[in-house]
């Protein structure tokens, strides 16, 4: 080997002091970006200059809990989803999310109330979507996102309530 050219495991031994740190920033890079290759005709919105897509939605009926149907709250409730709605209009959410990915996204849940069927077909929603605040996920990791608030209807309109329609949006690099 002559003097004029390095010697190859100098220079590859160079590369890998580099890994590290290729490593370390190509992990901040990804999560610091977002993927906005989605078509906003399915069912996507625009949030903050990126767009939301909708990654999961339940449409639950109301179910009378306790022994006075008409003064106890009424629940809804699938697997990983739970949640009430009072009498007077006050309801609460709670939703398990998880994030498939190593690249982070930003998720966040909503709630609305309609009537329709009793296997919650043929809904008529009664009110607009009230959301959650959003919060970043990564690394396939799962996180609980809570809500509550109120409606504004009367009692009357509240008592005519029986489903309940819970979404989950992503903006980012979602699953």
């Amino acid at each position: 080997m002559s003097d004029s050219q390095p010697n190859l495991r100098t220079r590859f031994s160079g590369s890998i002091r580099l890994l590290p740190l290729v490593t370390v920033a190509m992990m901040t890079l990804g999560c610091a970006s977002t993927d906005m290759s989605q078509d906003a005709s399915q069912g996507e919105t625009e949030q903050a200059g990126q767009t939301a897509r909708l990654v999961r939605q339940f449409d639950l009926p109301l179910l009378a809990s306790g022994s006075a149907p008409t003064t106890a709250a009424r629940n809804f409730q699938a697997p990983g989803v739970r949640g009430s709605l009072t009498p007077s209009g006050d309801w609460t959410l709670r939703v398990e999310v998880t994030h498939p990915r190593l690249r982070c996204a930003s998720y966040e849940v909503g709630l609305r109330f309609g009537t329709g069927n009793a296997d919650c077909s043929g809904v008529n929603w009664s009110t607009p979507t009230a959301f959650t605040s959003p919060r970043p996920q990564c690394n396939n990791a799962s996180q609980v996102h809570t809500g509550s608030g109120t409606l504004a209807s009367s009692a009357p309109e509240i008592a005519t309530l029986n489903c309940a329609r819970v979404v989950v949006r992503c903006t980012g690099a979602c699953g």
